[in-house]
């Protein structure tokens, strides 16, 4: 989407040609060109707040959307605001910011947040964008919930993709394990009742036969606990009958 210069309507690029014919031939009264109603400029200050860090500095924001009250926010906030009005205004040139820093002079990042924010008060579609009142208007504790809100909300929004994709990643893995788990088992148990079925005793014993089940099974379960008992029960009844023999 786009905007117009000179009714600030949105319009899309296919609209462009026939909207600027239709905004251009503007109404004439007297033989002069009706204009614009002059629009009343926001004006906003921003000043240093006597307890601030050099990691995280704050500063007091003034503008008639306070009511005539100070707002408080840190250069990171400012920033956030930016990245916001780049996603909600796409059709708009958002001002540049230059990135915090500690190296940066608090007397440069007032004067670069004075810039920024004038610039976003001078633009009309921008100055009355919902989150830039928000910004102006909100307590602290109100603006960072709502930088937590707004930034959860853009990441549900922008990784559902991903999510299917690791879901069923983790699924797919999940399904290979319990198949190799059930064929293990599946062979595990015919060559037991083979063993108990056959008349002599060939191959594998059934301490082995036991103590592939137990292997096969995941730890603490009840089914490797009984069959580790049973692998030992088979070894000592085979040793008692090689002490007989």
């Amino acid at each position: 989407m786009l905007s117009c210069t000179l009714c600030q309507q949105k319009i899309s690029i296919d609209e462009l040609e026939v909207h600027s014919r239709v905004c251009s031939a503007q109404p004439k009264m007297n033989g002069a060109t009706l204009s614009s109603p002059k629009r009343e400029r926001l004006s906003i200050t921003v000043s240093r707040l006597p307890v601030t860090t050099a990691d995280n500095p704050v500063f007091k924001i003034n503008t008639a959307k306070s009511g005539g009250n100070d707002v408080v926010r840190s250069y990171t906030d400012v920033y956030w605001l930016k990245s916001r009005l780049v996603i909600e205004c796409p059709e708009c040139l958002v001002p540049p910011l230059a990135p915090f820093s500690t190296s940066f002079p608090i007397t440069s990042q007032i004067f670069e947040l004075q810039r920024f924010l004038s610039g976003i008060a001078a633009h009309n579609i921008l100055k009355n964008s919902s989150i830039f009142d928000r910004f102006l208007s909100c307590s602290s504790g109100e603006f960072d919930e709502l930088r937590v809100e707004m930034d959860l909300e853009r990441k549900l929004r922008s990784s559902p993709a991903r999510l299917r994709s690791s879901t069923l990643q983790n699924q797919e893995i999940a399904f290979t394990q319990c198949e190799k788990y059930l064929v293990a088992m599946k062979t595990n148990l015919r060559g037991l009742l083979k063993s108990f079925y056959a008349k002599s005793q060939d191959g594998k014993s059934y301490e082995s036969w036991f103590k592939s089940i137990c292997k096969s099974e995941p730890k603490g379960t009840y089914v490797e606990t009984v069959c580790d008992g049973m692998a030992r029960l088979c070894k000592d009844i085979e040793k008692q009958r090689d002490d007989v023999d």
